[in-house]
């Protein structure tokens, strides 16, 4: 009997490693939420060194540049922590749905979360865009550094977009109980 060219290929292929799928309903539940914490720790000292050196750079340009910065933080504190909320909705309904093995509902959760995602994301960018100055003179930013300020906002908000779609994904994995993937 001859052999198809498909098992034949097959045959000749490695065998592919199992990806291991944690359940964390089950077992040490301080385990599981040690191992589910840590890489999202990770991501946020990441995050952390991240701005840190930011400012450490801006610092070598001028005063000016660390004040439009400072400036705007309380505007990128709150876009971020939007995108961040956004984004992530959608996790904690798909886990709910993994949980109670309804992968249906879990499909259905998770283009929903796309659509909205795409939906949202220019919505937030154009928002974050017209509004920068108005929210910047309200918190009193002072005028010798506003203009900066509000060029920090507008590219911020620009990138929107991408941040939310980012969040998404990453609250997605999480709710499927994959919280290493965003490391990789």
């Amino acid at each position: 009997m001859q052999e198809s060219a498909q098992e034949t290929a097959a045959a000749s292929e490695p065998p592919r490693k199992s990806k291991k799928v944690y359940d964390f309903t089950q077992g040490n539940m301080l385990k599981n939420i040690l191992l589910f914490t840590i890489p999202g720790l990770i991501i946020a000292v990441v995050q952390l060194v991240f701005d840190n050196v930011g400012m450490i750079v801006i610092g070598k340009t001028g005063t000016m540049y660390q004040a439009a910065v400072g400036a705007s933080a309380p505007i990128i504190s709150f876009g971020l922590s939007f995108l961040i909320h956004l984004g992530g909705g959608g996790g904690l309904a798909v886990a709910v749905a993994a949980g109670k093995g309804d992968e249906k509902k879990q499909n259905r959760i998770i283009h929903t979360a796309a659509a909205l995602s795409f939906t949202f994301g220019p919505f937030v960018a154009v928002a974050g865009i017209l509004l920068a100055r108005p929210v910047l003179a309200a918190l009193g930013t002072p005028d010798e550094c506003i203009n900066l300020a509000v060029l920090y906002v507008r590219i911020y908000f620009l990138c929107a977009p991408a941040r939310l779609l980012y969040n998404f994904a990453v609250s997605i994995t999480r709710g499927l109980g994959d919280s290493n993937k965003p490391l990789r």
